[in-house]
């Protein structure tokens, strides 16, 4: 009995000590932008909808997927019905860098003329947005400059939304009701801790 005794708070403190965030999925990677990934047009119907990943842009083939399989989508954020969207990591002229699988592996796809690419700072700008779960206390803090060592002006609710009004680096300025100020959008990991809603300009 004892031995079994030990044995239970052994194991009671090994799973207390683990992070709360390694029960669920983390949070998606933000990248610089958001990827909008279309179906064919009508039109190129018999086209296989397959997407090739690479190493490098055009280099050494990893993976081939269909826009349903990567994962992290970004779901909610104002696309039409049948497009995805994902965070691009990296871009260079028409090849954008993602993240491919489950395991955060990254890899380069070639754009569709009929996809878009959109900058955060673009996107985000004018839209509705809550905050993910599983935040600090004080990533809940608006305050008065884009820094942590800035004052905190307001608590804004864990639940609540908030007006993005402007992109600063990791940093927004948001609106909330008669308060205006900054709160962090994206981790230290480059991990998004808010969620855009649809409405938006």
């Amino acid at each position: 009995m004892v031995r079994i005794a030990f044995a239970l708070t052994l194991l009671a403190s090994i799973l207390s000590a683990c992070p709360a965030q390694a029960a669920g999925k983390a949070h998606p990677f933000a990248g610089i932008g958001l990827l909008v990934i279309r179906p064919f047009p009508a039109e190129r119907a018999g086209s296989s909808d397959t997407i090739p990943v690479y190493e490098d842009p055009g280099i050494k083939r990893v993976a081939e997927l269909k826009a349903a399989a990567l994962p992290g989508l970004l779901g909610g954020i104002g696309i039409s019905f049948g497009n995805f969207a994902t965070a691009a990591m990296d871009k260079k002229g028409e090849w954008v860098k993602i993240a491919y699988d489950d395991a955060d592996r990254e890899g380069w796809i070639r754009m569709k003329s009929f996809w878009e690419f959109i900058p955060w700072s673009d996107y985000l700008k004018g839209r509705q947005a809550v905050f993910l779960p599983g935040l600090r206390e004080t990533d809940y803090k608006m305050r008065a400059e884009c820094s942590y060592s800035s004052p905190p002006l307001a608590d804004l609710s864990p639940h609540g939304d908030f007006r993005v009004m402007e992109v600063d680096g990791d940093w927004m300025m948001v609106q909330n009701g008669r308060f205006s100020g900054c709160i962090r959008w994206k981790d230290g990991d480059g991990r998004l801790m808010i969620s855009p809603g649809e409405t938006g300009p």
